[in-house]
């Protein structure tokens, strides 16, 4: 039974205290509460805006441009693999600096250095493939217009045509680290950037050679030991170039008459291939001195003739009595001068006669060198040295010749 006492006690406290509307009490405080909350949330809204908005701006700061065109599939695979990576590493370390907000924090430089690492890296991985492409039109280029040497090194050259896919089985493109362009190819691994340039003929070292070659015939001096000594610094200016020596000494001018075959290039000794090819040149060119010099010499010997000619032509008496026979003089000195054959020519005299200038033949007829002749018709005789009443032609000095065919008075 329930206690009555106890229940008029509360009904008496009732009224002296009146009734009380706790709903209407607490809603202010839930007001205030309400928008205490919105406010947070709106400013959890704005962090993470903010925040968002860091990210966006350092993903913008990606340098992920990348020309993927004259790739194969396979390769363009291989490089989009290396970005995807790449880019979940830079956009975990975007979301982590964004959230922090002091620049001097030791987490701000480490996540900075990460992205800045693979920003470097895409730049790297970038200009190592448009450096790829264009490496092999060129190596395509030169190997189709007869520009590459045949002192290649086989294993590097093998290696190349593989890393291009121009011959051989096709190197698998991948990308290392660091973004650094790599190839698995004949079964070792090889980084684009430590791949050896392909050796081309060097038409510079064979110009400068058969320039100062032509330079030392042209001189027609013999060369001096002082000469020697500067030709020798010459050299070894020329050949300082390895792939210039292994292209010279390779066949590659042969053709051009630049012949040195029995020279091996020794790779542990650089400098003996060096002195040998040195030494070879440097007789070669004491060679075609000697040649210029005698050639020189037979030159001036020859002009020395030509003048005493021309002298002795001076002293021969001319005829006062008739123009025929200083015309014919005056003709087969010219004759002479052209050095040519002058066949069947009316002399002053009236016979027919073969002017012959030094040196030169005339069908079988042994002539006397370096002395111009004539050929006259003279009268036949037998071997007890009678008159067998025909003529053949017989080789005389011009002198003797322009004695015998002159007009007589």
């Amino acid at each position: 039974m329930a206690n009555n006492a106890l229940i008029q006690g509360e009904a008496d406290l009732r009224r002296t205290q009146g009734f009380v509307d706790y709903g209407a009490k607490l809603a202010p405080i839930m007001e205030k509460q309400r928008e205490t909350g919105l406010q947070a949330k709106k400013e959890n809204e704005r962090k993470v805006e903010r925040i968002q908005a860091g990210i966006n701006t350092n993903m913008g700061k990606m340098k992920t441009d990348m020309d993927l065109t004259g790739l194969a599939p396979d390769q363009q695979t291989a490089v989009k693999d290396f970005l995807l990576s790449e880019r979940n590493k830079y956009a975990e370390a975007a979301n982590a600096i964004s959230k922090i907000g002091d620049a001097s924090d030791p987490q701000h430089a480490y996540y900075t250095d990460i992205m800045n690492g693979v920003n470097n890296s895409f730049t790297n991985l970038n200009k190592q493939l448009d450096s790829y492409k264009e490496g092999k039109v060129g190596f395509a280029d030169s190997s189709k217009n007869g520009l590459l040497s045949n002192g290649q090194d086989p294993d590097s050259f093998n290696n190349l045509s593989s890393i291009y896919r121009l011959e051989g089985e096709p190197a698998e493109m991948f990308v290392a680290a660091d973004g650094n362009l790599a190839f698995a190819a004949n079964g070792s691994d090889v980084l684009y950037n430590d791949l050896e340039e392909p050796i081309l003929k060097d038409y510079e070292l064979a110009k400068a050679y058969t320039a100062k070659a032509n330079e030392m015939y042209t001189t027609g001096q013999q060369l001096t030991e002082v000469g020697r000594k500067n030709l020798m610094v010459d050299l070894d200016i020329m050949l300082q170039d390895p792939n210039a020596i292994k292209s010279i000494i390779s066949g590659d001018f042969t053709r051009e008459g630049l012949d040195f075959s029995d020279v091996v290039f020794d790779e542990a000794n650089p400098q003996a291939t060096r002195d040998q090819v040195a030494e070879i040149m440097l007789q070669s060119f004491s060679d075609v001195a000697d040649s210029g010099y005698q050639e020189k010499q037979r030159a001036a010997t020859a002009q020395e003739q030509k003048a005493d000619r021309k002298a002795a032509a001076r002293r021969t008496p001319r005829d006062p009595e008739t123009k025929v026979n200083r015309s014919w003089i005056t003709t087969v000195g010219e004759w002479v001068e052209t050095d040519k054959v002058q066949k069947n020519i009316a002399a002053a005299n009236g016979e027919f006669v073969t002017i012959v200038p030094a040196g030169k033949k005339v069908g079988s007829m042994e002539l006397v060198e370096n002395e111009p002749g004539m050929l006259i018709p003279v009268n036949s005789v037998d071997e007890e040295g009678n008159d067998t009443g025909e003529t053949e032609l017989k080789w005389v000095t011009i002198e003797d010749g322009l004695r015998r065919t002159k007009k007589a008075n």
